[in-house]
């Protein structure tokens, strides 16, 4: 957190809740805030739950919640959702809930937090092997047994435009 020394952090910790201020001192197993009546507050590092910059960013910021359900009663592991935006409304959560067949009175349902105050376990979890974009839409059964039939001599013929939609070209992304 040493680039963060002499910029304001609103700072949630364990058991006392939000504090706000600016760091003055960052040491191995704590931070020093200096409120705004100049009061400086001891923060142990162990017990800080998550940090907000409000008047400094390391790299271009964007906000992305973690949005998740579950229903412990019924086993179901339910499924979570990274959403971008500043910040998480109680009308998101039937949005990506309600498709649910398991989704019921009992489900609980809540944010993790902002990606970048999660842990890395649970990034691990929700980022790994997950695949982007969707696959094309299959053609009719007739075009898609002439085109594996190949020709003559055995070879499959290939179309030289071919289809690039969802093909990012070179140097877009």
């Amino acid at each position: 957190m040493r680039q963060f020394i002499g910029h304001k952090l609103k700072v949630a910790v364990q058991e006392i809740g939000m504090i706000q201020g600016t760091l003055v001192n960052d040491q191995k197993d704590r931070i020093f805030l200096k409120g705004e009546d100049g009061k400086i507050t001891r923060v142990i590092k162990s017990k800080i739950c998550g940090f907000t910059p409000l008047d400094f960013e390391p790299h271009d910021y964007i906000p992305f919640h973690v949005l998740y359900c579950e229903n412990k009663q019924t086993g179901c592991p339910g499924v979570k959702l990274i959403q971008e935006g500043d910040g998480v409304k109680r009308s998101d959560f039937p949005a990506f809930m309600e498709p649910c067949p398991c989704y019921c009175e009992t489900c609980t349902y809540g944010t993790k937090g902002e990606i970048h105050t999660i842990s890395g376990a649970l990034l691990r979890e929700l980022l790994a092997n997950t695949m982007y974009g969707e696959y094309p839409v299959e053609a009719d059964k007739e075009e898609k047994d002439d085109a594996s039939s190949g020709t003559a001599s055995g070879e499959v013929e290939h179309s030289e435009g071919g289809d690039s939609e969802g093909v990012a070209e070179e140097g877009e992304a």
